[in-house]
């Protein structure tokens, strides 16, 4: 079996950035149905013979990836008919993606956020301290608001990696 990492690598980079590319259609709210994207070339090491009938040994694995990944990339549900389909939270650098859930943050509706943080590196801290937050390639700046970035767990917050030496408020 092939560790958990490698496979949240490359179902980040599909899922984030390279499904469009490589044939996929999103599903309503950016989700790609995980009988697909196993039969994908990729994801050859985790796949069935008969890829039509995901078993629960996938559906367990899927399942680990997602619920335990650090920076809670994934989301996973079951469509109408069953098919289990899986989702990157944020992150995105494809332009059409769409039905993330995600809320601007506004002058309009700021009240509604008394704490949103970014995570990032002192590296960057020049360029951002004199150009502002950029997103890059990506649709937009990920913030944690309010209880996540307190989170008591001392883990994760989503958004933000764990190494990150700048919390920019």
């Amino acid at each position: 079996r092939r560790g958990d990492s490698r496979l949240s690598k490359r179902l980040a980079w599909l899922l984030r950035h390279g499904a469009t590319e490589q044939g996929f259609k999103f599903i309503d709210g950016c989700y790609l149905n995980v009988a697909d994207v196993l039969a994908h070339q990729q994801f050859r090491g985790y796949t069935l013979d008969d890829i039509q009938s995901l078993t629960l040994e996938h559906f367990d694995l899927y399942r680990r990836v997602v619920s335990t990944n650090s920076k809670k990339r994934f989301e996973l549900r079951s469509a109408d008919d069953g098919a289990l389909q899986i989702r990157a939270v944020q992150g995105h650098s494809i332009k059409e993606v769409d039905g993330l859930d995600l809320q601007p943050i506004t002058a309009d509706n700021c009240h509604q956020f008394p704490v949103a943080v970014h995570g990032t590196y002192m590296r960057h801290w020049r360029s951002i301290s004199a150009q502002g937050l950029s997103r890059m390639n990506r649709t937009h700046i990920h913030f944690a608001v309010s209880s996540e970035a307190g989170g008591s767990d001392g883990g994760a917050i989503s958004g933000l990696r764990q190494s990150a030496d700048v919390l920019i408020f």
